[in-house]
């Protein structure tokens, strides 16, 4: 089942098999009402496959998504309700969540490696620091 109405893509590279290495396929994330899925395209027969991803008990609507830097082996993804939540690609599952805004995550992208802005609904832009799924305010 794919979310009804997709409120973000974000284009993430090829996707990448046990090892991290990667496949001929492409993956992107799509986003929506309470549900966020990973899909794979191959682009040789043009089929594309999705996997929904747990959100465990959060409901939330999503509303911006962005890989990862690099491994893209995280998905960070924004909410109406002010916080982001990180969640693992190579399990599925949610991995953090941060509260950032009353007003809601209405923009994410990770510009590096080591680095998360964030822009909120009240205006303000923070950034963050990334160690894997380890996500600390920037000083």
């Amino acid at each position: 089942m794919i979310p009804e109405a997709i409120t973000c893509m974000r284009w993430g590279g090829f996707k990448k098999d046990i090892k991290g290495r990667n496949t001929k396929s492409y993956q992107f994330a799509t986003c929506g009402n309470q549900q966020v899925c990973v899909q794979n395209l191959n682009p040789y027969t043009g089929i594309v496959r999705h996997k929904i991803i747990n959100t465990g008990n959060l409901i939330r609507k999503y509303i911006c998504v962005d890989f990862s830097k690099n491994a893209e082996d995280y998905l960070f993804v924004g909410t109406t309700t002010g916080d982001f939540l990180i969640f693992s690609l190579k399990n599925s599952h949610l991995s953090g969540k941060i509260s950032v805004s009353a007003l809601g995550v209405t923009s994410i992208r990770s510009v590096s490696r080591n680095i998360l802005v964030v822009g909120c609904g009240n205006g303000d832009l923070q950034t963050f620091n990334v160690d894997g799924h380890k996500i600390t305010p920037r000083k």
